[in-house]
């Protein structure tokens, strides 16, 4: 099987999500000072990584995002907030 670069770093990216979300639950069950501190750092150490490929793969040009202007935005959040408030 020949994967490509942005086959792999895809993979590679959810991996490193689903250890940070696995590590959030940990962490807020911890009861053990000591393990939390390790657990801590062990997730901030995931966080970055998973940052870091991210960004590697958006300079890659592995994402393409649609830049959108502020009107735009303002305009979604009103429609949104209207929806909230119809519920």
């Amino acid at each position: 099987m020949n994967l490509d670069d942005k086959v792999i770093c895809t993979i590679l990216l959810s991996s490193l999500k689903d250890m940070e979300k696995n590590y959030t639950v940990s962490l807020t069950e911890m009861s053990q000072e000591s393990v939390y501190k390790k657990l801590l750092d062990d997730f901030t150490s995931i966080s970055d990584m998973q940052r870091e490929v991210f960004c590697k793969m958006n300079d890659s040009g592995f994402y393409d995002l649609n830049y959108v202007n502020k009107s735009n935005i303002n305009k979604e959040c009103k429609s949104l907030e209207n929806m909230y408030n119809g519920l």
